[in-house]
C-alpha cells in the first residue's frame, strides 16, 4: 500500500468515526454548534433537502418547519407504526380562506364531552409561547425568554437543553403517525419526564403534515395522549389549519369517540389581514363554546412573497389575544432563523439568535 493509500483510509476511518460516533449534545454545544446539533437534535442527512422543498414560492407550501421533526438519533422506530386508514384531505392549505363565514358549522355542534374546568399549569407571565424552530440552538432562548413568555415548542417530543430555558415550560408533541416512536420514548413510556402538557397532531388536515382523518386522529389520540391525564397532564388537542375544512375537521373528531375529552384545542392560521385573523378566531370560539384555545401558529403572510404589514399587524392582534378570555395561550410563527415562504417581514428572530422588533412587540 503506498503512502497515500495509507493516507486515504486513515482519512476514511476518522470520518467515520466524526459522522457515526454518539457525541453528547452539551459537547456539541459547547464546540459552538448551532442549529439542530446544538440542542441535542441530530442533523438528519433530508433536513437540508426537505428545507429547500419548503423554500418554494407556491402559496400552498407549508412553513419552514420539517414535515417529521428532525430529532435524535435513539432506539425509537418511528417506522414501525402502521396508521389505521386515512381519508384525504381537501388538498388546500389553511390559509387565505380566511373570512369569517367561511366554515359552516352544519351537523354535529363541536360540543359534546365536558371541556375541561382545569387551567393550564400556571404561568407567571402572560400567554406568549415560542414556536421555537427547527434550525435554532438550545443557547439562543434566553434571548426570548421575557416576564410575558410561558411555554416552547418545537414540534417535536425532544427537549431542549433545559440549561438554557428558564422557567419556560416545555410542551412536547406527538407530531403524527411518523413520530410515534420519538413520542413513546420520550414521553408515553417515560413517567419520569412529566412536562404537565401536551400537544397533539400537527395540522391533522393538510396533505403534507400529518394528514389523517378524524377517526385516525381519534384512534390515536386514545392510544397515546388521553392515557396520560392520568398523570396529570393538561391535553391539547390536534391542531387544525384554517382550510375550510379545519373546523369540521375538529367538529368530528371531538363527536368520534374520544376517551377523554382535550383541555384545549389547537388552530393555524396565517394570511395578511387583521380582521380575517379576528373573524377566523372567532368563528372557532362560536364552533366550540366553553372551550381554551391555543393557537400554536399565525403569522401574517401570504406565502407568496408579497408585501405585508407584520407590525400593524400584531399591534392589533395582541391586545384582541391578551384580552379575550377564551385565549390561553398564542404562538407566532415563528423563532426560527429560516422563514422559508412565511417572508422576512414576519420574522421575529434573527438566524444568529437575536430577537427582531417584531419579536419584541409579541414577548414584551
Amino acid at each position: 500500500m503506498t503512502l497515500i493509500n495509507v493516507l486515504v483510509a486513515s482519512s476514511a476511518v476518522a470520518l467515520g468515526v466524526l459522522f457515526n460516533s454518539a457525541v453528547p449534545a452539551n459537547a456539541l454545544v459547547a464546540q459552538g454548534g448551532h442549529g439542530l446539533a446544538a440542542r441535542g437534535v441530530a442533523h438528519s442527512p433530508n433536513h437540508n433537502g426537505v428545507l429547500k422543498r419548503k423554500r418554494g414560492t407556491h402559496k400552498n407550501r407549508k412553513r419552514c418547519v420539517a414535515q417529521v421533526p428532525v430529532t435524535p438519533s435513539s432506539s425509537a422506530d418511528n417506522s414501525q407504526y402502521t396508521p389505521p386508514a386515512t381519508g384525504g384531505d381537501s388538498g388546500s392549505n389553511n390559509n387565505n380562506n380566511n373570512s369569517g363565514n367561511n366554515n359552516n358549522n352544519s351537523g354535529s355542534n363541536g360540543n359534546s364531552g365536558a371541556p375541561s374546568t382545569s387551567p393550564a399549569p400556571a404561568c407567571s407571565g402572560g400567554k406568549v409561547g415560542l414556536a421555537w424552530g427547527p434550525s435554532m440552538p438550545s443557547n439562543y432562548i434566553p434571548n426570548a425568554i421575557t416576564g410575558k413568555t410561558c411555554w416552547y415548542y418545537n414540534w417535536s417530543a425532544w427537549a431542549a437543553d433545559s440549561s438554557f430555558t428558564g422557567g419556560l415550560k416545555f410542551v412536547p408533541m406527538l407530531w403524527g403517525y411518523k413520530s410515534v416512536g420519538d413520542f413513546r420514548s420520550q414521553v408515553f413510556d417515560n413517567p419520569g419526564a412529566n412536562y404537565g402538557l401536551v400537544l397533539a397532531m400537527n395540522e391533522v388536515n393538510q396533505h403534507d403534515q400529518s394528514q389523517m382523518d378524524p377517526a385516525g386522529g381519534v384512534s390515536l389520540w386514545n392510544e397515546l395522549i388521553a392515557p396520560l391525564k392520568q398523570r396529570g397532564y393538561y391535553l391539547i388537542s390536534p391542531s387544525t389549519t384554517s382550510a375550510p375544512d379545519g373546523i369540521p375537521w375538529m367538529q368530528q373528531w371531538i363527536n368520534g369517540g374520544l376517551s377523554v375529552q382535550p383541555d384545549a384545542l389547537s388552530l393555524h392560521w396565517y394570511g395578511t389581514n387583521y380582521n380575517d385573523f379576528h373573524n377566523y378566531i372567532e368563528s372557532f370560539i362560536a364552533a366550540f363554546p366553553g372551550r381554551r384555545l391555543w393557537i400554536t401558529e399565525f403569522a401574517c403572510t401570504d406565502f407568496n412573497g408579497g408585501n405585508c404589514d407584520a407590525m400593524a399587524f400584531a399591534n392589533q392582534a395582541i391586545p384582541y389575544l391578551d384580552n379575550n378570555p377564551a385565549i390561553e395561550a398564542y404562538f407566532p410563527f415563528a423563532f426560527d432563523g429560516t422563514m422559508s415562504n412565511v417572508g422576512e417581514p414576519s420574522r421575529l428572530m434573527t438566524g444568529d439568535g437575536w430577537v427582531t422588533d417584531l419579536g419584541h412587540r409579541y414577548i414584551n
